[in-house]
């Protein structure tokens, strides 16, 4: 009686929007061999179209493509937190679960568990505030990261407090604090070289969560993992130098995120297939005219400041935020004092709201120009100084544009590809038929082939050993 084929096993590497250009330069100014092997793996080109950034070309609306197998014309997400709310197509680990297939997510954008029982552990981002980490001792972890994404630029010590304690006493029980303790000195030369900023705080969170992951990985032993990193694509948008070697933050961005591929691809059993991919890319916009992010200090204090009371706000990732107030008429009243903001002549803020939401409404700020520092913002029958209540974060180095790369190990994708097809072909490796639409041009969009060229880097699929 011969025996049975062993399980089928994939590792799916979400490395949010990494550029090839940058990697490429970061394998030849710092010497990164984990990078330089993903850059020798089997490579495709992916897009999409959708087209504009804040407006679809985002990775909360590209990873739900990549999540659910359709595009953002048919899933309908536009927002962070918004998926697992109200998100009607199945995810891959939801799909799988139907098939028998278990499955771990760590840190997916914009997801949530869903209906999948055999998804043995699933840890969502920070923003999305309503989804529960599985299992529930992963929510003491979620805990600090979750607070400080929307809270950075007014923090509570108390609150911090609460958050590393709980942190610390998840990976004491986690059995990794000699994993941990053994990143501690790159760590420290990091803070020395850099300084302490949000860009080492990131490069290291997500290296934590590396080593969190291949625990959990190893322990529960998924047919299909997922991992989401999102140091790099903050990299890109706030250090990217045009020219020359990185600087110091964007160097040590680079080294973490070398190291955590050397931790995933280690950490991969024997046969199992590995899928890195950015959903979509950035494009270096340093020399063009300067885009400034400005970001509300604390959202809830400016809409009392204007008059706009309301029963919660979540500040969501960059300069936006949902908020909830206690009736329609409210919100309706809010949308319409915040769609008629003024600065320098020109509307302040894009405002949205649902027809399904009644009491709920989306805002962004719309301004990307230089302004002075006595700017005042009209606003509700009010006129208030706009930098008592918003900060310049960073004039952008990097923008979304819609390519996107692949670089695949025992599993074959076609050299072209929009991003949402990538589920069809995760679940056609194990053997299941995508039961939503995978193919041809979303939207009524240009043919992949005559939308993007096939990658000049792809040379061979040689696995990990």
């Amino acid at each position: 009686m011969s025996e049975a084929a062993p399980a089928r096993r994939l590792c799916l590497i979400e490395l949010n929007e990494f550029s090839v250009s940058l990697l490429r330069r970061g394998v030849e100014a710092l010497r990164l061999p984990h990078v330089a092997h993903l850059l020798s793996m089997r490579a495709s080109a992916t897009t999409t179209d959708d087209a504009v950034e804040h407006r679809g070309l985002d990775p909360w609306v590209q990873w739900v493509s990549v999540h659910t197998g359709v595009p953002a014309s048919v899933h309908g997400v536009r927002h962070l937190g918004e998926a697992p709310l109200r998100l009607q197509y199945p995810q891959l680990w939801e799909i799988l679960s139907t098939q028998g297939i278990s499955s771990g997510v760590w840190g997916a954008m914009n997801a949530g568990r869903g209906n999948a029982e055999r998804c043995r552990f699933f840890l969502p981002d920070p923003w999305s505030v309503a989804e529960p980490a599985h299992p529930r001792a992963l929510n003491r972890l979620l805990a600090l990261p979750r607070y400080y994404a929307r809270n950075y630029l007014e923090v509570s010590a108390p609150a911090v407090l609460r958050g590393v304690l709980g942190f610390a006493q998840f990976v004491v029980g986690s059995g990794s604090v000699l994993r941990l303790l053994r990143q501690l000195p790159f760590a420290l030369g990091g803070l020395r070289r850099a300084g302490a900023n949000n860009a080492l705080l990131f490069a290291l969170f997500d290296l934590i969560n590396c080593v969190l992951f291949t625990r959990f990985k190893r322990h529960h032993a998924p047919q299909f993992s997922l991992i989401f990193l999102n140091s790099l694509a903050h990299l890109q948008h706030h250090r990217w130098s045009a020219v020359g070697p990185p600087g110091q933050a964007l160097a040590f961005g680079l080294r973490a995120i070398d190291r955590c591929l050397g931790l995933l691809f280690a950490a991969l059993a024997e046969g199992e297939a590995v899928l890195v991919m950015n959903a979509l890319t950035q494009r270096n916009i340093v020399g063009e005219t300067p885009r400034i992010c400005y970001r509300q200090i604390s959202p809830t204090r400016f809409l009392e400041s204007i008059g706009l009371g309301c029963r919660q706000v979540q500040q969501l990732m960059t300069n936006d935020a949902h908020v909830d107030f206690d009736s329609a008429a409210q919100r309706d009243a809010a949308a319409a004092a915040l769609a008629r903001a003024q600065i320098a002549g020109a509307a302040l803020f894009q405002v949205e709201v649902r027809a399904d939401e009644l009491c709920r409404l989306f805002y962004q700020v719309d301004c990307w120009d230089e302004l002075a520092d006595e700017c005042e913002v009209e606003i509700n029958g009010r006129r208030i100084r706009f930098f008592d209540h918003f900060e310049a974060i960073v004039a952008r180095t990097g923008a979304h544009v819609p390519a996107g790369d692949c670089f695949a190990c025992g599993i074959e994708l076609p050299p072209q590809l929009y991003n949402h097809e990538v589920a069809g072909h995760v679940l056609g490796y194990f053997g299941i038929d995508c039961p939503v639409a995978s193919s041809g041009a979303p939207a009524g969009g240009v043919p992949a082939t005559e939308d993007f060229p096939i990658p000049s880097q792809a040379a061979s699929s040689v696995c990990v050993e």
